[in-house]
């Protein structure tokens, strides 16, 4: 049962990362935030890094897995350093641009709707009026390219098959 406490009072110490005790209750709340996102990032890294280690040991994901905890930490070290502003532009533009990728590659845009959302709903939170509409455009502008992206390649790739199916006939 000791163990539950100091893993508890680690992550703990790790979520408060850069709160502050002149920070208002929603300054604290947005910060906090900030650094659970960023630890379930870091954790999901790190238990792919033991997983592949005990398994395939593949080299090149786990030089991807340790971009991706680094990537993730940037957020912490910006808020230890309270440039809690900066993090959160960071996060919310780093997860933009990884749910973008996401989609192009897989090109199942639904799927990734609700993550589009999600960062729609965390800019109205994070920032300023002014600065969440900027973020949105930012998160609605990566959504259109997106879906016109994959609606190209959809249609290229039924016009390269239909013209296979022509030459065979």
């Amino acid at each position: 049962m000791e163990w539950y406490k100091l893993l508890s009072n680690f992550f703990t110490s790790i979520i408060k990362t850069g709160v502050r005790s002149n920070h208002t209750f929603d300054e604290k709340l947005r910060i906090e935030l900030s650094n659970q996102f960023v630890t379930i990032g870091i954790l999901m890294g790190c238990l792919h890094l033991i997983v592949n280690y005990l398994g395939q040991n593949i080299f090149p994901e786990n030089i991807i897995a340790i971009i991706w905890i680094g990537l993730h930490s940037i957020v912490l070290v910006l808020n230890y350093l309270q440039k809690h502003q900066t993090a959160r532009f960071y996060l919310v533009i780093y997860a933009t641009s990884y749910v973008f990728c996401l989609a192009l590659l897989y090109g199942d845009l639904p799927k990734f709707e609700p993550m589009f959302l999600f960062l729609i709903v965390c800019s109205i939170y994070y920032f300023d009026s002014k600065v969440a509409y900027m973020m949105i455009g930012f998160i609605l502008l990566s959504y259109i390219v997106a879906s016109y992206c994959i609606q190209l390649d959809s249609i290229s790739v039924s016009y390269t098959h239909l013209r296979a199916h022509e030459t065979e006939a």
